[in-house]
């Protein structure tokens, strides 16, 4: 399965505040992700900060883009406005990963790569609406860049074997209009 992949074009220029910001909003996870990993509260868009702000307007500004890959390159009928409903950064550590899972009911998902140091390891997609995971391909993910999985495809990531693999996520869907 394809993934849609953008280049976040101010990833240099922000990577040094995020983790700095970051740091402070961390809390241990350890029913999720293990003793090593450490996530933020879900809803970090509500308390967010100006590197927070700038990458999410910039997703933002992809709906229509990122809209159009999930029809398959056609124009959507409806032109939802999409709003987020969750955000949240994860760094794991050594041996750390997650089980697979989906976003459902959520449109779609963007992850976000703040870090990737060598030997981190890949996400991997499920295609075909199922859990098998001998039906696993793995994303080649590159830092800096925005991934966009639909809500509904199962993945999950592998143990982790760098240490401070950084991913921001949200969830998006769209608004109600009324």
């Amino acid at each position: 399965m394809k993934l849609l992949q953008i280049k976040y074009p101010y990833h240099e220029r922000d990577k040094e505040e995020f983790f700095l910001t970051l740091e402070e909003k961390y809390t241990d996870d350890v029913m999720s992700y293990g003793e090593n990993a450490k996530r933020t509260d879900m809803d970090l868009h509500k308390n967010s900060f100006p590197t927070l702000v700038s990458l999410l307007e910039w997703e933002s500004d992809l709906n229509l883009e990122i809209s159009k890959h999930l029809c398959g390159g056609l124009e959507p009928h409806d032109k939802f406005v999409y709003g987020i409903a969750g955000t949240w950064a994860i760094q794991y550590k050594k041996d750390e990963g997650v089980i697979t899972h989906n976003h459902f009911p959520y449109t779609y998902t963007c992850n976000y790569y703040l870090n990737l140091p060598e030997n981190s390891a890949p996400l991997m997609i499920i295609p075909n609406g199922n859990k098998d995971k001998k039906d696993a391909e793995p994303v080649e993910i590159e830092e800096g860049y925005m991934y966009v999985i639909p809500g509904w495809v199962n993945h999950y990531v592998e143990n982790n074997k760098s240490l401070n693999r950084t991913t921001i996520v949200s969830n998006w869907m769209p608004l109600t209009q009324g």
